[in-house]
């Protein structure tokens, strides 16, 4: 998957880089108060971080626009680091159980949380044994430990995943936050990023307008073709859904609504 930035280039190249219509709804609704600290509400709302939220029907991007889509079953890019040196990736798909997969590129390492069930998950890192964590459980990588309700925790690592309620987390410090249920996947996003994003949650240079840019930075007419523009054929297959259309830039043939 080629992106081409105005004034940057960026190649994806899997793990050798990357290593609702409700107008009210906020992060908070989608995860557990213990995540969203006062801090971390204070730097959202002096525009010192911000988030996207995808569901299996509804995105909402950095820039604060809400848009309508239909998840497939191949890989779909969510966000992305898409600067020469990329630091992150964020991709999902509709699983066999028709719930949300999750796959995460982080600093050269592949994450992997798979549903096997409506209330278990399969955690694969970096193509290694399948294991799950339980509530209030920490993964860390790369000492691989799993530790319980704080006991044992590490000062030093390059991420770790967490598990409280239905809700894991996946923090890497000072790169990005994932939190995903199995419905929803939420990323929050730290200020160095901003302008140098791509995918379905958009470029996030605080500005709404021209939400909708495929690869090729060419506007897309609606969510259904960001999820197609966005898919990727990892397995290559030939089975992925492809835009039926030429993309053009035009401000005439995009809709979005500003939550």
């Amino acid at each position: 998957m080629e992106v081409q930035r105005r004034n940057q280039k960026s190649m994806f190249k899997g793990m050798k880089y990357w290593e609702s219509e409700n107008n009210d709804v906020t992060v908070e609704d989608y995860l557990p108060s213990s995540s969203f600290s006062p801090a971390m509400a204070m730097l959202h709302n002096h525009d010192i971080l911000n988030y996207c939220t995808a569901s299996n029907k509804h995105i909402r991007t950095y820039d604060n626009v809400t848009y309508s889509y239909e998840m497939h079953d191949c890989w779909t890019l969510v966000s992305a680091h898409c600067a020469e040196d990329p630091e992150y990736a964020v991709f999902m798909k509709k699983d066999d159980n028709k719930q949300m997969a999750l796959m995460v590129f982080i600093g050269g390492h592949k994450v992997e949380i798979i549903p096997s069930s409506s209330s278990r998950y399969d955690i694969i890192v970096n193509e290694g044994d399948t294991f799950d964590i339980s509530k209030d459980e920490t993964y860390y990588f790369p000492s691989e430990n799993i530790v319980a309700n704080g006991d044992g925790a590490e000062k030093s690592y390059m991420f770790k995943i967490y598990k409280w309620e239905g809700t894991f987390t996946i923090d890497s410090f000072l790169r990005m936050t994932v939190h995903y249920d199995g419905s929803h996947v939420n990323i929050v996003a730290p200020p160095h990023v901003k302008g140098q994003q791509c995918g379905m949650c958009g470029d996030f240079n605080r500005d709404h307008r021209y939400e909708m840019l495929g690869p090729q930075e060419c506007q897309l007419r609606n969510g259904n073709e960001m999820a197609i523009a966005w898919s990727w054929d990892k397995e290559g297959s030939g089975e992925c859904p492809s835009v039926e259309h030429e993309c053009e830039f035009s401000e005439d043939n995009y809709y979005v609504k500003q939550t």
